[in-house]
């Protein structure tokens, strides 16, 4: 019964992306606005402000700022994921169609694979011009590059894998010591927000099973070491360690 209603909900939402053609909108996506992006991109604090205002507003005022429906890298790593789950030759086709999406819209800030927001983006602590890289939108496309990966072999697929990896090594910031690793959580500079390191975590724990390199079994203990060590007495973690500005 439980299985049925799954297949039942996964049926719907896979219907209804498909029919809007994978995109939609995004709680940030304000600065996507032309209007607003020529008034208040350069205005931080009011930036952020407007935008927080326009994630919680009951009201959608996005076709009256010209916002339109866009693709979300993000979730179309995580769409592919679930086609892949749920039924791999049935689904390969559509699978390789977001995935040379995911490919051909790839930033060009790096020679390795990186993508990012395709909106500009202005939080508190973050921010992104469109397709600026950003780590965790290129490591769930890892994720799901893998996932594709494992059922299919192919080996160009584990090429732009491989490029992430050397991404992460070459251009992110990061603290190291004898017993501990840490990864920021941008690529301009250090910043110690503690998903981003969790996630190269599982990046690596994954690759490790593809690839076999014995480097990466040194850098998933000190990882682990790291969150431990920042662990609070609940189990549960800060977000972000110290105080952390895009600017």
């Amino acid at each position: 019964m439980v299985i049925t209603e799954i297949d039942t909900v996964f049926n719907n939402v896979h219907a209804y992306v498909r029919e809007e053609k994978y995109m939609g909108y995004n709680p940030y996506d304000l600065f996507s606005s032309p209007y607003v992006y020529s008034i208040f991109s350069n205005t931080r604090n009011l930036s952020v402000a407007l935008t927080q205002i326009h994630k919680i507003s009951p009201f959608n005022f996005r076709r009256l700022l010209g916002i339109r429906k866009n693709h979300n890298p993000k979730a179309l790593a995580l769409i592919i994921s679930a086609l892949i789950e749920n039924d791999f030759e049935s689904n390969q086709n559509e699978i390789k169609h977001l995935i040379n999406w995911l490919l051909e819209n790839r930033s060009s800030t790096y020679k390795e694979y990186s993508i990012g927001f395709t909106f500009p983006i202005k939080l508190s602590f973050y921010s992104s011009e469109v397709n600026h890289p950003s780590l965790i939108i290129t490591l769930f496309v890892a994720f799901c590059l893998m996932d594709y990966y494992e059922v299919s072999k192919d080996q160009d697929i584990l090429e732009v894998v491989l490029s992430i990896q050397s991404l992460i090594e070459t251009h992110l910031p990061l603290k190291e010591d004898k017993n501990t690793l840490c990864y920021s959580y941008n690529f301009e500079k250090f910043s110690e927000v503690y998903n981003a390191t969790a996630k190269i975590g599982k990046f690596y724990s994954r690759l490790y099973n593809i690839t076999e390199q014995d480097v990466l079994l040194t850098r998933i203990e000190k990882i682990l070491n790291y969150l431990s060590e920042n662990q609070r007495d609940d189990g549960s973690w800060k977000y972000i360690k110290g105080k952390a500005h895009s600017d």
